[in-house]
């Protein structure tokens, strides 16, 4: 009946629709390009404090296998994730062998 109709105040259309689903898609594509990873949210905050360690980010966003010191205090493997694998040492040349131990260790 008609008294029992309710009063549309806002119709969405086909439309309206495809341009609804375009704004979402755009805007978690602005998100994941501009959002900063861990690695470079802390290469940031330690440049601006002037820390001892400044993180050294890959491409993908993860913290470089090896990273140094400043003053050449060291060098100190990590996980993708910036936890330390080992201390720092100032002999250390590449982690590798320490990276690919600490991936077989974590499945076993």
């Amino acid at each position: 009946s008609i008294g029992s109709a309710r009063p549309r105040f806002f119709a969405i259309t086909g439309d309206m629709k495809l341009l609804l689903c375009v704004f979402i898609v755009f805007s978690l594509c602005f998100v994941l390009i501009f959002a900063k990873s861990e690695c470079e949210i802390r290469h940031k905050k330690a440049l601006k404090e002037k820390e001892k360690w400044i993180p050294m980010c890959a491409e993908s966003g993860d913290f470089e296998d090896m990273q140094c010191l400043e003053e050449n205090a060291g060098c100190f493997c990590v996980k993708p994730d910036g936890t330390p694998i080992t201390k720092p040492n100032s002999t250390l040349k590449t982690c590798k062998c320490l990276i690919h131990r600490e991936n077989v260790a974590s499945r076993s």
